[in-house]
């Protein structure tokens, strides 16, 4: 059911340097730092900068992939590929972007008091444009890409010019972009897969889906086969309970992967 997903990296001030505004200083350093991200995330699709958005998030920054790099990949996923395979596929993305913000940040200017949060995850997004911050007095703007500037925006001073502008940020980084969405997708795709192809991607994306079904499955076989479940002896472990809460904090006390390890039914792309 997903349309399409913004990949993006939270490029922050570390917790006790989140000040703003800034010296002239750490402007500059930041601004270096930034233009490294944003040089990056073009290269992932063919050094289209148009690609790349950037917002200030007051307390840092959000450098993003516009949804539209994506979108042709989940309609794809969406009408060629069963469920399972489906959500592998986005699952394998969004691993495979972590592991290249990763590589980003490695290779940017070593300052542990600007970098990567490698906390972001899908229930870290990033904060809509004209957000108030929670503790700085100031508002989620959007950042000029082929202009770099680090400028601090407080409440006080938003107006409807800002907001005009703001909207129609919101409008741009939106757009499905029917005419270049493809090629950007096939050249992330290109990027991030060894087995596709960027003119290719549809069929090889699908084949490496299924190649990773079918190991999938043969590692279920593998490892399963000389599983020795008595169901009688299953059955003897088996409590009814009267309070759904007892099930929940049951349920809270097991570790899961323990139990499918025992049981040999992690595939060896879970591990």
């Amino acid at each position: 059911d997903i349309d399409a997903i913004a990949l993006f990296a939270d490029v922050d001030f570390a917790a006790d340097e989140k000040r703003r505004p800034v010296d002239d200083g750490t402007r500059a350093r930041v601004e270096s730092i930034l233009e490294h991200w944003r040089d990056a995330y073009a290269d992932a699709v063919d050094g289209d900068r148009d690609a790349v958005a950037i917002l200030d998030s007051v307390g840092g920054t959000y450098v993003m992939l516009r949804p539209a790099v994506t979108r042709p990949i989940c309609q794809f996923a969406a009408d060629e590929l069963p469920a399972a395979e489906r959500r592998e596929l986005l699952k394998e993305l969004q691993q495979r972007w972590r592991d290249f913000n990763s590589d980003v940040n490695g290779a940017a200017d070593d300052w542990e008091a600007f970098e990567q949060d490698g906390d972001t995850n899908k229930n870290r997004l990033f904060k809509a444009p004209l957000a108030v911050h929670k503790r700085l007095p100031g508002v989620v703007t959007p950042i000029e890409t082929d202009d770099i500037a680090f400028q601090f925006t407080h409440f006080d001073d938003v107006d409807d010019e800002l907001i005009d502008e703001t909207q129609r940020w919101a409008q741009w980084f939106t757009q499905p972009e029917p005419d270049r969405a493809d090629d950007w997708a096939g050249a992330l795709l290109d990027e991030l897969f060894d087995s596709v192809d960027a003119d290719s991607w549809r069929s090889d994306i699908s084949d490496w889906a299924t190649e990773r079904r079918e190991a999938d499955e043969t590692a279920q076989r593998n490892t399963t086969q000389n599983v020795d479940i008595d169901p009688g002896e299953l059955a003897g472990d088996v409590s009814f309970v009267s309070d759904r809460s007892a099930v929940w904090d049951a349920i809270y006390d097991e570790n899961c992967e323990d139990v499918a390890d025992e049981l040999g039914i992690i595939s060896t792309s879970e591990k």
